[in-house]
């Protein structure tokens, strides 16, 4: 299997996982989470990234499971109050320079905004 099939394979069953997650979470609460649960998320944020630069970049076909994993992935990291220092450590490790430029391009304002803000507390 190619390290490209490999990536979107992995951004679909985080999509998968993050999705049952979501749906038995339940109510509203935010709680702090453990660091473990935050450097996981983050993982899966940082994976969904990849996988949407290739899909953009690469017109293999559209991104927005990639987004829609990324939008929920980041939705769980702030719910569970997770420091945006591990997001944009995590990133920072997963993508180069010029990846983060290009994701920060192709996000919606709001998940770009997000970013950035990791990115700076890192």
């Amino acid at each position: 299997m190619s390290r490209i099939a490999c990536v979107v394979a992995a951004a679909t069953v985080a999509a998968v996982a993050v999705l049952g997650l979501a749906a038995c979470g339940g109510g509203s609460d935010r709680v702090a989470a453990p660091s473990a649960y935050c450097t996981r998320e983050a993982g899966s944020i940082s994976a969904s990234a990849l996988a949407i630069l290739h899909q953009f970049d690469h017109g293999i076909y559209p991104a927005d499971v990639s987004l829609i994993v990324f939008q929920t992935s980041l939705g769980q990291f702030a719910k569970h109050r997770c420091p945006p220092s591990v997001l944009g450590e995590t990133l920072r490790r997963g993508l180069t320079t010029r990846q983060i430029t290009r994701l920060l391009e192709i996000l919606p304002a709001e998940n770009a905004s997000t970013v950035r803000r990791a990115l700076g507390s890192a």
